[in-house]
C-alpha cells in the first residue's frame, strides 16, 4: 500500500502520457450548465471520483441510469459521479443526469481517454473502462465495488481499529 506522502508525490509531481490505472487523472477545468466552475483537483482529499466522459452511446446512458439508482451507496462510499460532455453536447441541452453535468475548459491530449474513469480522493486512476482486460462499459454494480475496494485501500480513510 502506498503511504499519502507517496501519493501526493505522483499527484503534484507527475504528468501523464495516458489515462490508466496508476497514473494521475490532470487537474481540469470543469464548467457547470448553472455557470458554475471548479478545478478537479478541488476534489482532491475530499471524494473518490467517478469521471464519465460521455459517448452517445447506450451503454454509457444505460449505466448512468443504473448509476442513479445506486446514489445512495456511492455517497456512502464518499464518491462523486461527475459527467464531462462537450460544450456542444451541453449547449444542445439534450443531456438529463441526475449527477452534475461539466465540459472540461481544455482536454489532456491524450491517446484515447476511456468513458469510464475511477479515481481515488487523491485523484490516482484505480480503473480506466472499457480496457483490454475488460472490455466492455462497467456495470453500476462494478463501479460500486471498485468504489468500496478503493475504499478499503485507504489507511488514511479508514484506519485501523485502536488496540484493546
Amino acid at each position: 500500500m502506498k503511504t499519502q506522502a507517496e501519493t501526493a508525490a505522483r499527484i503534484f509531481l507527475g504528468k501523464p502520457d495516458r489515462l490508466e490505472k496508476g497514473s494521475v487523472i490532470p487537474d481540469l477545468e470543469l464548467f457547470f450548465a448553472d455557470g458554475s466552475r471548479q478545478l478537479l483537483s478541488e476534489f482532491r482529499g475530499r471524494s473518490n471520483l467517478v469521471i464519465i466522459f460521455r459517448a452517445e452511446s447506450q451503454d454509457v446512458l444505460a449505466l448512468l441510469r443504473d448509476l442513479s439508482a445506486e446514489t445512495n451507496t456511492i455517497r456512502s462510499n464518499e464518491s462523486k459521479v461527475l459527467v464531462i460532455e462537450t460544450r456542444e453536447q451541453i449547449a444542445s441541452g439534450a443531456q438529463q443526469s441526475t449527477f452534475p453535468i461539466a465540459h472540461a475548459s481544455s482536454m489532456p491530449r491524450l491517446p484515447a481517454v476511456p468513458p469510464v474513469i475511477i479515481t481515488d480522493r487523491f485523484g490516482e486512476i484505480f480503473a480506466a473502462l472499457p480496457n483490454a482486460n475488460s472490455p466492455a462499459i462497467p456495470s453500476a454494480d462494478e463501479v460500486v465495488r471498485w468504489l468500496e475496494f478503493i475504499n478499503q485501500q485507504c489507511e488514511e480513510c479508514s484506519p485501523p481499529e485502536w488496540p484493546e
